[in-house]
């Protein structure tokens, strides 16, 4: 922490002595938020607390952040990363230390030949309350990694043809067999075929096959453990259409079916897919509305750092199926404040993905639907600074044996201090 700190104040003295320099394809700088939650632990109602928590606190984050992005000729290479140190005010048992690191490379080549590769890392604080295995009472740290290649050849006029590989992995620090049980690994590979018409109207068809591994599913009695595998398969649709200047609309629709070796309960055949809709009726107003229905490997999203947002906490979606509905309205007041104003209703459903025992049954199912809100205030004064506040609210309502209900309203400031 002491290093950090140390750093940071280097930070800014170094882009405090360049305020005249020009602009550089890199960034660098410090970024300091403190969020307050009434239910930080997102504690179920019910829940009896140890004497070392504290149901309400303040998370403390300060972080260092940075970032490339050059273009060489034809070629473009783009990376940002961010070193993390959280800090609670009560339940300082989660004290801990993280990142967020992505580096990306767009090519292309004289002919129709193009493509990107990418690979991300990120390590943060898991979610305290995990479904099915609830109140997490130790530090548990979460670690994801990912790595997509994809390679685009354009054939004739409006046609190409695209391929693509993609791996993750998820892993838990603590070695409880319920958490080691949710490491898993996935491999993913896909064809398509692409169609673009006119500059507003663009189609894809593809196949997609994903194979998936959860290496330490079940413990045996010798003490090894009994890894369960998943394969699925789908058919994607995707289209693009831009009806004016002002409004993007893409659409994907996808065919397919999930099987798992052990976890039968989570099965899943149907359709797919997402809709996206963004619209800027003025120049100062924008609205960004996003339908989502998949299954819960695909729900994964790991701590990002926005540097408009500040933090987005992540979050392990082992639910078999989730249909979420976000709608994101922003506003720029004058040329220096924007407004931003969000809801976000999710509809889970979900079925026990534990390995069972002689406490639980073999299948157990429930659902639950969580409805969040956020209005927020963003301050630029200068190029380099970015200040701001986020009221937040979350409800949640469960039903069945796995549906649970929880309640939080919090307040996020931050501020970031870059130098480019």
């Amino acid at each position: 922490m002491q290093a950090l700190k140390t750093v940071a104040l280097a930070t800014i003295a170094v882009a405090s002595g360049a305020a005249t320099a020009q602009a550089n394809p890199w960034y660098i700088g410090l970024s300091q938020s403190f969020n307050y939650q009434s239910n930080m632990l997102r504690a179920i109602d019910g829940t009896v607390l140890g004497p070392d928590q504290s149901k309400s606190d303040t998370l403390s984050t300060t972080a260092l952040v940075g970032g490339l992005d050059q273009t060489f000729g034809r070629q473009r290479v783009s990376a940002s990363a961010t070193l993390r140190d959280d800090r609670y005010a009560k339940n300082d048992l989660y004290n801990n230390q993280g990142w967020t690191a992505s580096a990306a490379f767009d090519w292309q080549t004289v002919n129709r030949l193009s493509g990107n590769v990418s690979l991300a890392s990120s390590r943060s604080l898991a979610s305290f309350n995990l479904q099915e295995i609830g109140l997490i009472r130790q530090r548990n740290q979460e670690t994801g990694t990912s790595l997509d290649t994809t390679v685009r050849l354009g054939i004739a006029g409006p046609w190409s043809l695209e391929a693509g590989l993609g791996r993750r992995n998820i892993d838990n620090s603590l070695e409880q067999a319920a958490l080691q049980s949710r490491n898993y690994r996935q491999d993913t590979g896909s064809v398509a075929a692409g169609w673009r018409p006119s500059g507003r109207v663009s189609l894809r068809l593809g196949l997609r096959k994903t194979n998936g591994l959860y290496p330490q599913f079940q413990a045996q009695a010798d003490g090894s453990f009994q890894p369960d595998r998943f394969r699925r398969e789908d058919v994607d649709l995707f289209v693009g259409w831009r009806p004016s200047g002002a409004s993007q609309l893409d659409l994907r629709i996808s065919s397919g079916k999930t099987r798992y070796d052990l976890a039968q309960q989570r099965d899943f055949t149907g359709v797919t897919g997402s809709f996206a809709w963004n619209w800027v009726p003025t120049g100062k107003l924008s609205l960004n509305t996003r339908y989502t229905r998949d299954t819960g490997q695909d729900s994964y999203a790991v701590t990002v750092f926005d540097r408009n947002l500040g933090f987005v906490p992540g979050t392990s979606d082992y639910s078999r199926v989730q249909d979420v509905l976000r709608i994101r309205a922003e506003w720029a007041a004058t040329a220096k404040i924007t407004v931003s104003a969000s809801l976000s209703e999710a509809d889970r459903k979900l079925v026990r993905t534990l390995p069972p025992n002689i406490f639980t049954r073999s299948v157990t199912t429930g659902g639950e639907r969580n409805t969040q809100t956020s209005l927020g205030l963003r301050w630029t004064p200068y190029r380099s600074t970015l200040l701001g506040c986020e009221l937040t609210s979350e409800r949640r309502r469960g039903s069945g044996d796995l549906g649970t209900n929880l309640s939080t309203e919090g307040l996020n400031c931050f501020g970031q201090f870059t130098f480019q």
